[in-house]
Formats: C-alpha cells, structure tokens, sequence
C-alpha cells in the first residue's frame, strides 16, 4: 500500500485525499494555516534539505527542525526537502554548475541567481 508524505511536517497518510484535506502544523504560513502538502520526491533511505545541504534519514526527521540556511534568515524557517531523485551529480537551476553535494552547491553564492548578482546561492534543479 502506497503511503502520501507531507512535504511539512512528513506525517505519512493512506491517500492523498485523506493528506489534501487536513490543516498542517508546520504549514509556512504558520501553524494550522494552511493544508498538507504532497512531498513529490523518491522515497529514499536519506532526505536532504535544499537550504542547507544536511541529510536526514526521515522526511519527518529533516521536518521537525530548523534550517540555519533559510531563506527568510538565520533559523527563520525549517528544514525544505530536496523531491528530486539522489544523483552523484547535481545541476544549479539557475546557471549550470555542477556539484558534487547539494551541501556544496549550497555553500556558495550563484551570479545568475533570481535576486541578483550573487544575491542568493545556488539551487538544485531537480
């Protein structure tokens, strides 16, 4: 049977009804603002976040805390996963480099980012 993940909060539902219809406590618009979302990835042995870089061995695990590398600040947003599939290779979405890690390409800031010259930092495509 075929579980559906939370892209917030990784609480795992028997069908995707039962995840769309329900509000989600980790929802970024704030607490119980907003409903659950599909978490569209693999369902892989580890789950990496696309701010930091960090692995997780749960998507509920890598939900729960706070990412040092959000966008919104320092702390200011949890952890968002990576929905794509793990590569030994990945590609910024913004202007091709490639990288060994999501880790490393998140690490350093892209000239061809949406914001601005070096305003941002490189982002995986998935």
């Amino acid at each position: 049977m075929s579980k559906f993940k939370c892209r917030y909060c990784g609480q795992e539902f028997s069908s995707e009804r039962s995840l769309l219809s329900g509000s989600c406590s980790k929802h970024p618009a704030g607490w119980c603002k907003g409903k659950h979302s599909l978490y569209e990835g693999a369902d892989e042995e580890k789950f990496i976040c696309v701010n930091c870089g960090e692995e997780f061995s749960s998507l509920r695990s890598l939900t729960t805390g706070s990412c040092s590398k959000h966008p919104d600040g320092w702390c200011k947003g949890r952890h968002v996963p990576y929905e794509g599939s793990l590569k030994s290779e990945y590609t910024c979405k913004y202007c091709g480099s490639k990288f060994r890690s999501i880790r490393s390409m998140v690490s350093s800031s892209c000239s061809k980012h949406p914001d601005g010259w070096c305003k941002g930092k490189h982002s995986p495509a998935r």
